[in-house]
């Protein structure tokens, strides 16, 4: 009797569900024997994923433009911008919904060649709240906006502290 994926996947899916804790110590115990095995073999594994890298390149190229890719490469790109939230999945699904500018309300575009139409996420740069999706061209007003914001309260600073001495 042979089974297909679908039906492997299924038995894998309840298996897990039944044992998660049976799955859990299984780890934990082997944590330490993982962690060496990955340090020995290092080398090893760099050089598979170089195989692989070279033997799948169609393959990866194609995937690199799946929705999923897409999204997960965005929000990673969000995180590293310092743009902080509970649930990004919410953030991106605004993000791809929102079809004009919240300032301006020209129509948004998405894609490689950055315009003054292309969809921005704007954030407050010292704590990474998100206030709006935006065309790149608001985006960059706002931050510029923001900076001289920043530069006026640093001279206030500046200033008070030198009156009080």
């Amino acid at each position: 009797m042979t089974q297909t994926k679908e039906e492997i996947r299924q038995y894998n899916k309840e298996y897990k569900k039944k044992n998660k804790e049976k799955i859990k110590e299984y780890r934990e115990k082997n944590k330490e024997k993982t962690k060496e095995y990955r340090e020995k073999n290092k080398e090893k594994a760099k050089e598979y994923g170089k195989k692989y890298r070279e033997n799948n390149r169609e393959k990866l190229k194609n995937y690199d433009k799946t929705p999923k890719r897409i999204k997960s490469s965005r929000i990673i790109s969000w995180r590293k911008q310092g743009i902080k939230s509970v649930n990004y999945n919410e953030i991106y699904e605004r993000y791809i919904h929102t079809e004009f500018c919240e300032v301006c309300n020209i129509e948004l575009t998405d894609g490689k060649p950055n315009t003054h139409r292309t969809r921005n996420l704007d954030h407050q740069h010292s704590s990474g709240e998100i206030r709006n999706i935006l065309c790149r061209r608001c985006n960059t007003q706002r931050s510029t906006i923001d900076l001289n914001h920043m530069y006026v309260l640093q001279e206030l600073h500046r200033y008070f502290r030198r009156t009080e001495i």
